[in-house]
């Protein structure tokens, strides 16, 4: 059994760790580059960039959350552990990153994708732009927080996985 759980905490970490990487290039190169964009081109830009990768999401989140039930399940004899607690902690900040997802950033995302480009002025494409990226500022906070947390998890002292 351990084997299998360590592999499972390995495969978490890594698609964790590639989620919480694609979140972050937003602040590192996307915002950025996105704030030189004239309106109608950010419009433009984040139609077809939603329509992309809404469906992919979707399939990472699926993956997500298979190999955190996987990882719990198997790591279901160390319920009161450090390691149990800190993998439910990170899947609880990965539920909060959903949330974000579903309840802050689909919204403004359907928005800016129904919106006609060139009907809207500067100010109100900036609002959107503005609330896009708060969105996903704290979908990064909650997916880096995540993967820490399951950092942590792997590298515990003692590392009490063992009993298992």
């Amino acid at each position: 059994m351990h084997s299998v759980q360590r592999v499972l905490l390995g495969m978490l970490l890594a698609t964790a760790g590639l989620y919480a990487g694609v979140l972050l290039m937003y602040s590192v190169g996307i915002a950025p580059m996105l704030d030189t964009f004239e309106p109608d081109e950010f419009l433009r830009f984040w139609q077809t960039h939603d329509y992309f990768l809404h469906l992919r999401i979707r399939f990472l989140y699926a993956i997500l959350g298979a190999l955190y039930l996987f990882t719990l399940l198997a790591l279901l004899a160390l319920l009161r552990t450090r390691t149990f607690l800190l993998l439910s902690l990170a899947l609880l900040c990965s539920a909060a990153e959903v949330g974000v997802s579903r309840y802050m950033q689909r919204p403004i995302n359907r928005t800016i994708r129904l919106a006609d480009v060139g009907s809207h002025s500067a100010a109100s494409v900036y609002g959107m732009e503005r609330e896009v990226f708060h969105a996903l500022h704290l979908r990064q906070a909650f997916s880096i927080t995540a993967f820490g947390l399951l950092i942590v998890t792997v590298l515990l002292p003692g590392n009490d996985r063992r009993s298992a």
